[in-house]
């Protein structure tokens, strides 16, 4: 239809699986809903996430007078984290869930930021369509790549949107192996993870360069990350799901169960990928 961003077909029938519910992994009105970056410890949730954005915002080397484009942004609770703690002077976020982008203009409201953020309902594989203007300083996309369909896709178009020595910094999951088990690629269905997406880092470096991105590099980030959430959330679970037993704690024993397969035999890793636009500045 005219005047409406192209969603693809695997993002409009698994989008139930990309709904979060942060009441019952956020302590207050807090809405994060990555896995957190749990390098100190007992952190609580909240903290860990904001702990994997800043991880994001100092690998992109964010910093005042920067244009940046946020992919996949959720509640919209890393805002205030480019705003706010690295001085960017304008954000454009988007995200594909109707919900996650009026949670993130509420945040944004309260948070006194809302002339430094443009928020869209959109496809990141799709941004073409969206009218964001180019000229990128920075591209991110926080704990949520794993799910664009397909992730080359969004590689070649935020190339597009970036400017000459722009940086692309996602936190991802990659593969172990340079093939993906037959069981591996089922989970990966059913967690909305298009099986086309199942890189390791050799394919994932070789896509970048394809679509015009030199990369800088993978940081492993599975003890911090995978770990630190499944040990997070098989303490945290128990109690919660007694306080909301109608809640989403399924869905959650069940990336908790799988983070810590995946941390104990290395199947899967999860990193932070940096990569730089190619091109003349």
């Amino acid at each position: 239809m005219a005047g409406r961003p192209c969603v693809s077909v695997w993002s409009m029938t698994s989008s139930a699986a990309l709904r979060i519910d942060h009441e019952l992994l956020n302590a207050g009105p807090s809405r994060w809903g990555n896995l957190g970056c749990w390098s100190e410890g007992d952190a609580s949730y909240p903290a860990a996430c904001r702990a994997l954005a800043r991880r994001l915002g100092e690998a992109a080397q964010l910093g005042p007078g920067q244009r940046v484009l946020d992919c996949g942004v959720g509640a919209g609770e890393q805002l205030s984290e480019w705003v706010s703690g690295f001085g960017v002077a304008e954000v454009v976020a988007l995200d594909l869930l109707s919900e996650n982008v009026r949670a993130a203009r509420e945040r944004v409201r309260a948070a006194g930021i809302a002339a430094q953020v443009r928020l869209l309902e959109g496809s990141a594989t799709a941004l073409e369509a969206l009218g964001l203007g180019g000229g990128f300083d920075a591209v991110l996309a926080l704990d949520c790549a794993y799910h664009f369909a397909p992730r080359e896709a969004f590689l070649r178009q935020a190339a597009a949107q970036a400017r000459p020595g722009a940086r692309l910094v996602l936190s991802d999951a990659l593969l172990g192996a340079a093939r993906a088990p037959r069981a591996l690629r089922l989970a990966a269905r059913l967690c909305a993870v298009p099986p086309s997406n199942l890189w390791d880092e050799a394919r994932y470096r070789r896509e970048l360069r394809a679509a015009g991105w030199r990369a800088l590099s993978v940081e492993s980030l599975d003890a911090e990350v995978l770990g630190g959430f499944s040990a997070f959330a098989l303490r945290h679970l128990p109690g919660a799901a007694l306080r909301r037993p109608w809640g989403g704690w399924p869905k959650v024993l069940a990336t908790a169960l799988g983070c810590r397969w995946a941390a104990r035999s290395g199947r899967v890793h999860y990193a932070v990928v940096v990569a730089e636009r190619e091109g003349e500045a």
